[in-house]
C-alpha cells in the first residue's frame, strides 16, 4: 500500500532490534519484493504518521533510527535518523511489511546494506548474530534477547545471487563464510571470530570451531555428572578442546559458578581441555595472548606470531569486536 507521504523502510541497526524478538519473522511471514512499494522515499512527515512504535525507537541522538532510502535527495536531516542510500531495485524477499506504513529490510537485504561500509570481522559478527540464538538490543543492561536463528548462511547466499552484481554483494558473501553458526550471544560470537579469522583479518587463524557442541557422558561417567549432556560454547572435537566463554552478567552469581564448576570438571573428567574466557581476560592484553598459546598447544598448532604489529592487530580486533 503506498502513502502519498512515502513508507519508511527500518534496516541496519533499527531492523536487526526489530528482528531480536524471537517468532516476529515468522509472525510475519514471507519477505516481498520492492515492487509497486514506496519503499525509498521518505521524509519526517512519513517518520511523524509511521508513529514510534511502528519503528521501535525512542527516536534519539543515542537511538536513531535507522532508515533505507532510494537516493540521496531522500535523506532525512535529523540527528535522531540515519539513513542508507540503496539505489537498486529490490528483488523478492527483500522486505517485511510490519504496518501499512512501515517496512522492514530482511535480513539478506540488511547485510547487503551493511556490507557497504562494515568491516568483513564486524559483518561476520552480523550474519553470526542472524545465524544464531540472540538478538542485539539497546535497551537492556545484558546487551542482547534470546531467540531463534533468522536464517542460515546458505539463504544469506541464496538472496544475495539476485541482487546485482556489486562489491557490497561479494564482501556480504564472504562474511557468510568466515561466520560460524549457533552463537547464543555477542561474547561468543566475539571470541569465536578472534579465534577462527584469518591471520590477515587480524584473528588467530585456528581451525574454526563448533558452537554449543552437544556432549554426552559415556554410561560410565553418567553418574558423576549433574547434568545428561552438555553444550560446548566452542569446541574442536577432533582435538577433544573446549573454550567456555563467561559474561559477567550470566556467570557471577553463586549458583552460576557452582554450575560452570561442576561443568567443567564432568567435562575434564571425560577427557577434554576446557579453557575459561571472561571479557576482562580478553580485554588484558598480557592474558589474551597467554590464553591464545594455551588454546594453540591444545590444538596442536602453532600459537599466532608475537611480533609486536601482529600482537597489537589481534589487540585492536579484539577491542572493536567487543565495541561492537
Amino acid at each position: 500500500m503506498c502513502q502519498p507521504w512515502g513508507m519508511v523502510t527500518l534496516t541496519d541497526i533499527s531492523a536487526l532490534e526489530k528482528m531480536a524478538a524471537d517468532g516476529l519473522l515468522a509472525e510475519l511471514g514471507s519477505p516481498i519484493s520492492g515492487a509497486g512499494l514506496d519503499w525509498g522515499r521518505t521524509s519526517m512527515r512519513a517518520i511523524g504518521h509511521a508513529g514510534l512504535p511502528g519503528l521501535g525507537t525512542r527516536l534519539s541522538v543515542d537511538t536513531p533510527a535507522h532508515l533505507l532510502v532510494s537516493s540521496p535527495q531522500d535523506r532525512v536531516r535529523s540527528k535522531s535518523v540515519v539513513s542508507h542510500v540503496w539505489r537498486e531495485p529490490l528483488p523478492d524477499r527483500s522486505l517485511f511489511q510490519l504496518t501499512d506504513d512501515v517496512l522492514m529490510a530482511s535480513p539478506g537485504l540488511v547485510l547487503a546494506q551493511m556490507a557497504t561500509s562494515t568491516p568483513p570481522p564486524e559483518l561476520a559478527a552480523v550474519v553470526m548474530e542472524m545465524c544464531g540464538r540472540y538478538g542485539r538490543v539497546r535497551w537492556t543492561e545484558r546487551g542482547f534477547l534470546d531467540r531463534g536463528p533468522l536464517t542460515t548462511p546458505d539463504n544469506l547466499r541464496e538472496y544475495l545471487r539476485h541482487l546485482p552484481g556489486r562489491l557490497c554483494v561479494q564482501r556480504a558473501e564472504r562474511a557468510t563464510r568466515l561466520a560460524l553458526v549457533g552463537s547464543r550471544s555477542p561474547l561468543e560470537t566475539s571470541f569465536a571470530l578472534m579465534v577462527s579469522l584469518p591471520e590477515e583479518l587480524g584473528g588467530c587463524g585456528f581451525a574454526r570451531p563448533r558452537l554449543n557442541h552437544r556432549i554426552d557422558p559415556s554410561t560410565q561417567l553418567a553418574v558423576l555428572c549433574d547434568q545428561r549432556w552438555y553444550e560446548a560454547d566452542l569446541c574442536w572435537p577432533e582435538r577433544r578442546v573446549i573454550c567456555e566463554v563467561n559474561s559477567r552478567q550470566e556467570h557471577l552469581t553463586p549458583n552460576a559458578q557452582d554450575h560452570d564448576a561442576a561443568k567443567t570438571g564432568a567435562l575434564e573428567a571425560m577427557g577434554w581441555r576446557v579453557h575459561s574466557v571472561t571479557v576482562g581476560l580478553l580485554k588484558s592484553p598480557t592474558s589474551r595472548e597467554a590464553l591464545f598459546e594455551r588454546v594453540a598447544s591444545s590444538l596442536g598448532c602453532p600459537p599466532p606470531s608475537d611480533r609486536p604489529e601482529d600482537v597489537r592487530r589481534r589487540g585492536e580486533l579484539m577491542r572493536r569486536l567487543l565495541d561492537w
